[in-house]
C-alpha cells in the first residue's frame, strides 16, 4: 500500500512537471540557436571591419586610395545583403520557435 502511494505520488509530480521541462527545453533551444545567429553575425560583421581597417592602413598612394573608395560602395552592397540575410535568418528562428510553442500548447491543454 505504501509502495501504491509513492508511486500514485511519482507519477503524478511527472505529470504535473513534464510540461514545464518540455517548456524550459524549448525556450533553451530557441535562445541557442538566437544566440549562435548572433554570434556568427557579430564576427562576419567584426571581420569585414577589420578586414577594412587592414587595407585602410596599407594605402601608401591616391591610386590605392581611389581603388579602396571605390570598393567601398561594393562592400556597403554586401554589408547591405548579410544583414537582410541575418534578418530573415532571425525572424525564420521566431517563427520556428512560434510553431513549437503553439504545438507545445495544443499538446498540453489537451492533456488537460
Amino acid at each position: 500500500m505504501v509502495n501504491n502511494i509513492f508511486t500514485n505520488f511519482t507519477d503524478q509530480a511527472k505529470n504535473f512537471y513534464e510540461p514545464a521541462f518540455k517548456f524550459n527545453q524549448i525556450m533553451l533551444a530557441n535562445v541557442e540557436k538566437v544566440a549562435r545567429a548572433q554570434l556568427e553575425s557579430f564576427k562576419a560583421y567584426a571581420d569585414m571591419g577589420i578586414d577594412q581597417l587592414h587595407k585602410a592602413s596599407s594605402i601608401r598612394e591616391f591610386s590605392e586610395l581611389k581603388d579602396f573608395m571605390n570598393n567601398q560602395a561594393e562592400l556597403a552592397g554586401n554589408l547591405s545583403k548579410k544583414m537582410t540575410d541575418d534578418a530573415s535568418r532571425l525572424m525564420n528562428l521566431s517563427y520556428e520557435f512560434k510553431d513549437e510553442m503553439v504545438k507545445f500548447t495544443e499538446e498540453n491543454t489537451k492533456e488537460m
